[in-house]
């Protein structure tokens, strides 16, 4: 068993609890406390991004979210990031190692089809001449709602 599942890691802003099938971002910081908590399951997280802290910067753990916007701006804002010290390093990146390994071990079959991915299909039946531009625009819009 990884020594974080169960466990409640501290950054500097945030908090992230660990359990057997997600993460739980929670804010800690005054300033972001009404934007509540945010829970991620494995089976979304395409990615961890990992960078080790400095003698002058904070390390960061970043999540990559299946059909998620990747975040381009400081990574203190991102609601799928957190930043932590060089005390906690061997906890984030043992969290890190849980994470990819959760990630790794997921049936692909069993992961959720995205939206975008699913009107990719359409698009390219309705190109291929399998569906007419009427039967494409009735399953677009039922995708959509």
């Amino acid at each position: 068993m990884n020594g974080v599942l169960g466990r409640t890691l501290k950054g500097q802003t945030k908090s992230i609890a660990v359990e057997d099938d997600a993460v739980t971002i929670s804010y800690r910081a005054l300033y972001h406390g009404f934007k509540g908590d945010k829970r991620i399951p494995f089976s979304s997280i395409t990615a961890v991004q990992f960078r080790e802290p400095g003698s002058w910067l904070a390390g960061y753990i970043q999540f990559s979210i299946k059909g998620g916007c990747e975040w381009a701006g400081p990574v203190n804002q991102d609601e799928n990031a957190l930043q932590f010290d060089s005390k906690d390093a061997d906890d984030f990146r043992a969290l890190r190692d849980f994470v990819q390994g959760k990630i790794a071990t997921l049936d692909p079959n069993a992961r959720p089809i995205s939206m975008a991915d699913e009107l990719a299909k359409l698009a390219a039946l309705r190109d291929q001449g399998i569906l007419t531009d009427d039967e494409f625009a009735r399953q677009k819009a039922r995708l959509l709602t």
